[in-house]
């Protein structure tokens, strides 16, 4: 665990070969690389030396950049949509595909039977075979409550992190972290007789818990990268606060992670990541 108290924190952008170097001459603590970022780093010194090694980090020509590191709240849920009434589900799906989910009558995004064509037109998809298996997507969330039992069995542990608690599993701990495992399900809800059905339902998925606390912008990068060649597509269900006027861009770090992951991540393929668009309707910015 990080001590904000007593130590100040840089990200720095130097060199594999002279970042160790850079640590030894300012007496700084190497705490860890960036993610999967090349050439950027974490480091740390004591508050009470801090301002003659910022001054000298800043002056040496073997650091490219650095920018201190204050954990705050910059990214936020956006909201889900408003619950239907049920809708009976079709015959012909529930008999193909064998579908014994009670919830599947509410999941109109599915199929809709009122009004064909005003839903995701995902079960012909189904029918080939196509379900999501041998692909893992992963929630950049406020967690995913894995034990459900209608995620248990599609749970991507190895894929999965805590970056506000910096633990290995993102269980769902404040009265309002749902937001995650609400959309885990509406991906990879299992399908058997529990709730309803995911769209990918034999796609596995994993959670990395970043909007349940303050956050660092150098563990926003570390977690847009977390396992990015195992985790195929990153769900990012947030975004600077959304007040319907005003843009925000990734600052430095965060846009170096989202390069690394499109360049390098799926092993070569580059990583999916797929942002929430159209949730600001409170604030008039649905058009």
């Amino acid at each position: 665990m990080r001590d904000y108290v007593n130590f100040v924190y840089y990200a720095i952008e130097a060199s594999d070969e002279t970042v160790h170097t850079i640590v030894q001459d300012h007496g700084l603590d190497y705490v860890d690389r960036i993610g999967a970022l090349d050439n950027f780093y974490l480091v740390s010194a004591e508050k009470s030396t801090n301002s003659l090694r910022k001054r000298n980090l800043l002056l040496d020509e073997r650091v490219a950049w650095m920018e201190e590191q204050v954990p705050q709240r910059r990214l936020f849920k956006r909201a889900p949509p408003l619950a239907r009434a049920p809708l009976p589900p079709p015959d012909e799906i529930v008999r193909k595909l064998g579908i014994k989910d009670p919830g599947f009558t509410n999941q109109f995004h599915l199929f809709n039977h009122d009004e064909r064509g005003n839903d995701l037109n995902v079960t012909g998809v189904w029918y080939q075979g196509i379900t999501g298996k041998n692909v893992t997507v992963v929630l950049l969330d406020d967690g995913v409550d894995y034990e459900h039992p209608d995620l248990k069995e599609n749970f991507f542990a190895e894929g999965s992190w805590d970056f506000n608690l910096h633990t290995n599993l993102p269980k769902p701990l404040l009265f309002d972290d749902y937001h995650g495992t609400r959309c885990a399900g509406e991906i990879s809800a299992v399908k058997n007789d529990v709730c309803g059905v995911g769209i990918a339902y034999e796609s596995k998925v994993g959670g990395i818990r970043i909007l349940s606390g303050s956050l660092t912008i150098a563990d926003e990068a570390a977690a847009i990268t977390y396992m990015h060649h195992k985790n195929h597509i990153f769900s990012c269900s947030w975004g600077p606060r959304d007040d319907g006027a005003t843009m925000d861009k990734p600052p430095k770090l965060a846009g170096e992670a989202f390069k690394k992951g499109i360049m390098s991540g799926r092993d070569g393929k580059g990583t999916l990541f797929v942002f929430a668009a159209g949730n600001g309707g409170f604030s008039g910015d649905n058009w």
